[in-house]
């Protein structure tokens, strides 16, 4: 009677824990299924904007959005350096003519503008090839003086 007493008082508990630690496991798998990379989405709107064609690799369409970066930062400076150069003549043009100090700042501050529109698409490119990296496991971090690769 003694041992079957014992029984009776083991199953409730013992239960109860395997009930716990399947329930534990379900929710687990299904968090393991329902997560995923918080990029998904914006990866597979870079895949499909028809920039690239069907066969390529992650490393080639990196590639040819860093090199499209690249040209943007190039323009960028250009116009950076015609943006100066206009404001210079302002300086040494304006004094003597309203018509000149008025036509050097407008194509001054067009050329500063279009500076800015060059560098905010050269690094919005470089953050699309950093999404595709890290879909291959590599962090892209760009910073001031270039970009820095974790492998």
């Amino acid at each position: 009677m003694f041992n079957h007493f014992n029984r009776k008082k083991m199953k409730k508990p013992l239960l109860i824990i395997v009930l716990i630690v399947l329930s534990m496991q379900i929710y687990s798998q299904n968090q393991q299924a329902t997560s995923e990379w918080r990029y998904t989405d914006k990866y597979n709107h870079i895949i499909q904007s028809g920039l690239f064609t069907q066969g390529m690799s992650d490393d080639e369409m990196a590639g040819i959005l860093l090199s499209r970066a690249g040209r943007n930062l190039k323009l960028c400076f250009t116009f950076e350096v015609i943006g100066v150069v206009f404001g210079t003549t302002i300086v040494y043009a304006g004094r003597n003519s309203e018509t000149v100090y008025y036509v050097a700042s407008a194509v001054s501050l067009g050329f500063f503008i279009a500076a800015m529109c060059e560098l905010l698409s050269g690094y919005n490119k470089i953050s699309k090839a950093g999404i595709i990296f890290q879909h291959k496991g590599i962090s892209v971090k760009a910073s001031g003086p270039g970009i820095s690769f974790n492998f």
